[in-house]
């Protein structure tokens, strides 16, 4: 069972997730160094070609331009150019200084770099997201059926027009046909719009935001409004309006899942407040005894696995392998509970049994399965390191 909390707290909001009694996500909706750009749509302004690093630096209105691959150009509706056309040459005479062009954001500004860019448009639905430029049909690997694989494909492809591609998402298990037909036609909608910008591109003296991206809330409560929903707890009155627009605007048989609690703090009220202070802690202790050590630096986050207090009761690969596994769960809830971005690495405890880091392996994948973003496990390195990869949620 799933609940959420959207509280007001010292003059702040918080979106919370809790999952099986445990705090699963956190965000606080006022933290200004979490605006995202990601996903955001921009006529963006070339200003420099770097034929060496391969990119176009593009202004996107933002303090740091953006960069564009050469590689990341895909074709587009009105037959510019074309992704298996492109070489250095042709490239350079397709995008020059001062030329427009649509983009999207595709990765977050970090330090000295400008937002990552792509000309590969995507539009993000519960059901499905609408990928125009691409054209063929990707399923969610969370969906294991393959007849209904199969199914999903043939009618979401039905109701596709002019071949667009599109992802299908787990939601998908959750609704009928004629909601994902009404959802496609929606989006499919959004995108004539911004072709349209794209065709009359000429007309943008400046660089201009022309789609902006779903904040964070409303994504949040349109990906939990399923059969795992218990209810929305909400303690702001202004707050408490906007969740029943969006719960309305999605699916209203879920405004009975919605209570207003009148309390100053909802995670003090339940006692959770405690709970959460720990959990953001750089050491994080197991029920078993054995520990994690967790730190953060701008390239990527070390996860480092410890037997700490646990010292078993048969030898010692059993004991390693306990607290492997127990720090498995907690460490896909922490890169939620964090909302971990980018590379990951696990030091996991060093087991000699291969059948232990093979269950290891499999018992991570089935537990990121939870994750509402996309986590990639690409497994152990030579130095039996665990590498991941995980999208960042931003606000």
């Amino acid at each position: 069972m799933r609940e959420v909390y959207v509280n007001k707290y010292k003059k702040r909001i918080e979106l919370i997730i809790v999952e099986d009694n445990d705090i699963s996500e956190y965000y606080d909706l006022d933290d200004e160094h979490s605006k995202s750009l990601e996903g955001n749509i921009y006529v963006g302004i070339v200003r420099n070609v770097v034929e060496g690093m391969q990119s176009f630096f593009i202004d996107i209105g933002q303090k740091k331009n953006g960069f564009l691959f050469f590689n990341d150009l895909q074709e587009k509706q009105d037959g510019i150019y074309k992704k298996d056309e492109i070489d250095n040459i042709k490239v350079l005479n397709k995008l020059n200084v001062g030329q427009r062009v649509l983009v999207q954001v595709k990765k977050e500004p970090i330090g000295t770099k400008g937002a990552k860019l792509t000309t590969d448009i995507s539009l993000i639905g519960r059901y499905v997201i609408l990928t125009p430029k691409s054209h063929f049909i990707a399923l969610s690997k969370k969906i294991i059926d393959e007849d209904k694989r199969k199914e999903y494909v043939t009618f979401v492809k039905s109701y596709l027009t002019n071949n667009y591609g599109a992802i299908i998402r787990t939601n998908i298990e959750e609704t009928t046909q004629n909601e994902v037909k009404e959802e496609i036609e929606s989006l499919i909608k959004k995108w004539e719009k911004l072709r349209m910008c794209e065709k009359n591109i000429f007309e943008y003296k400046e660089p201009t935001l022309v789609y902006e991206e779903e904040r964070i809330l409303f994504r949040t409560i349109k990906d939990v409004l399923n059969k795992e929903l218990k209810n929305i707890y909400v303690n702001d009155k202004k707050y408490f309006e906007l969740v029943k627009e969006i719960v309305i605007s999605i699916d209203e048989k879920y405004l009975g899942k919605m209570k207003f609690l009148d309390e100053d703090d909802i995670l003090d009220y339940y006692g959770m407040r405690k709970k959460l202070l720990k959990d953001f802690d750089a050491k994080i202790w197991l029920k078993c005894g054995g520990y994690l050590i967790i730190n953060k630096t701008e390239a990527l986050t070390a996860i480092d696995v410890n037997t700490g207090k646990y010292v078993g009761k048969k030898d010692l690969e059993n004991t390693v392998f306990i607290v492997n596994k127990e720090a498995v769960k907690e460490i896909a809830r922490q890169m939620r509970l964090r909302n971990m971005g980018g590379i990951i690495v696990v030091d996991f405890i060093d087991m000699n049994n291969e059948n232990h880091k093979d269950e290891i392996l499999e018992l991570l994948k089935e537990e990121i399965k939870k994750d509402r973003s996309k986590v990639d496990v690409k497994g152990y390195t030579k130095l039996n390191l665990m590498e991941i990869t995980r999208k960042k949620k931003k606000n």
